[in-house]
Parts: structure tokens; C-alpha cells; sequence
């Protein structure tokens, strides 16, 4: 077995372009709305806390006839804001 050794600018950069691949395939398989009942799923949460994050500005939705719709940007934006970046970095570089 062959062993590859690259500096860690370079495998920086070759994880960056790996993430950006990856949103791109996400973005292309994500439908553009989810329902309520797609996003209490999705996000593993009950009816409540889904109101409860509505009523509190933290998720962006749009009510229709009494129906809720979340856009995939603004999950993806939610995701965003509450992300903590790992603490631990075990490949010895800093990502």
C-alpha cells in the first residue's frame, strides 16, 4: 500500500472543493418547499417546537391557507446560524 503525504494547504483546499461539490449535488436533489410535516421530520422535532421556532423568528415559513411551507434556503440558513464548528481537529491541520 502506497502512503501520499500532502501539506496541509493542499488538503485544505482539496476538502473545500469536496464541500463545495457536495452542497451543489445537495442543492440539485432538495426540493424547493417543504411542508410542515417534511420539516418536523427532517429535523426530528415535534409540531410544537416547529410553532414555537416559527412564533420566535427563528425559521422562515410562508402560511398558505392555513398550510406552512419552509424554503430550503432558509433551512439551510437556520442550519447556518445554530452550526458549531468542531473543536477538535484530528488530521493535525487546521481546516
Amino acid at each position: 500500500m502506497e502512503v501520499l503525504t500532502v501539506e496541509c494547504e493542499a488538503f485544505n483546499a482539496i476538502i473545500s472543493r469536496i464541500e463545495n461539490i457536495e452542497k451543489l449535488i445537495v442543492q440539485k436533489k432538495q426540493p424547493a418547499l417543504f411542508n410542515n410535516v417534511d420539516f418536523i421530520q427532517m429535523m426530528g422535532i415535534s409540531k410544537r417546537t416547529a410553532q414555537d421556532w416559527r412564533d420566535k423568528g427563528i425559521i422562515g415559513f410562508s402560511q398558505v391557507n392555513g398550510k406552512i411551507y419552509y424554503r430550503w434556503e432558509d433551512i439551510q440558513e437556520f442550519l447556518k446560524r445554530y452550526y458549531n464548528k468542531p473543536f477538535k481537529n484530528i488530521s493535525g491541520c487546521s481546516l
